[in-house]
């Protein structure tokens, strides 16, 4: 089963069941693996994964997600060139003065033109899960500085390394991000630019901050049926995976489903 991400990115998810469907007077138990992949490229070859362990029963379902599912996600995003942002003309005067003062030694010729800022990924963003941190999302950004009106218009670049952990809730069927607190830091050895790098910090963690509630912000999609929601869900960390589970309520959609299926066609 194949689904798409709702982004005009040309982003699919793909479903597949990894072993027959189990019923048991208690349970129904479905095996399968998804991850992402765009298109018209066929899904890449599943590679070895941690296979979620489930503890418990006491709730009707759970939804067991390896960290490589998110991994193909953010790597389908990356490649599709979302995850680089241009900035309208930089407005902090500490950030200006500072970078006009090196823009005087180097372009000065260029004092009077505008300046703006982008912020992109040099790669693809790994994420890991684990017991103790939730989700680790490990970040390498590039910060530009450029005056684009002219023919050189770099005037200020530097990379940052950003590793953020953070706990995730259940909304319904989707994974939401409750705190978009975000806290990176750009790290370098030269002095000049350390003068340079505190106003970036700034700039470089609000682009952290949108990248990562971008997309969770309006959740990722637990991959349950859409007329089923998720009540009193709660979220289980575990070495390369988590474990999603709660009651489940039919949605006024789905219970329409279920009674047109009673009655049958025709009726």
């Amino acid at each position: 089963m194949a689904a798409p991400l709702p982004l005009d990115l040309g982003i699919n998810f793909d479903y597949t069941l990894t072993r027959d469907i189990q019923v048991t007077a208690t349970s129904l138990d479905m095996t399968f693996k998804g991850l992402a992949y765009r298109q018209p490229q066929p899904p890449p070859v599943m590679e070895t994964v941690v296979e979620p362990v489930f503890m418990e029963n006491t709730l009707m379902a759970y939804v067991g997600i390896s960290e490589f599912f998110f991994n193909s996600a953010a790597r389908c995003l990356y490649e599709a060139g979302s995850l680089s942002k241009n900035f309208d003309r930089i407005n902090s005067r500490a950030m200006k003065f500072a970078l006009r003062v090196k823009q005087f030694f180097t372009q000065p010729w260029n004092l009077d033109q505008p300046l703006e800022g982008q912020v992109g990924l040099t790669e693809a963003p790994t994420i890991s899960i684990t017991q103790c941190d939730g989700f680790i999302f490990n970040m390498r950004i590039r910060v530009k500085v450029i005056a684009p009106e002219t023919r050189r218009p770099d005037v200020f670049s530097v990379s940052a390394v950003c590793s953020v952990s953070m706990m995730v809730t259940i909304e319904r069927n989707r994974l939401t991000l409750p705190s978009k607190d975000i806290n990176c830091r750009i790290e370098t050895s030269n002095k000049v630019r350390k003068v340079l790098v505190a106003p970036l910090n700034k700039l470089m963690n609000n682009e952290a901050t949108k990248f990562l509630s971008g997309w969770f912000g309006e959740g990722v999609e637990i991959p349950i049926p859409p007329e089923i929601n998720f009540i009193q869900g709660n979220v289980r960390y575990e070495d390369g995976y988590v474990v999603v589970g709660g009651d489940l309520r039919s949605t006024p959609a789905g219970r329409q489903r279920v009674a047109d299926m009673v009655r049958g066609p025709g009726r």
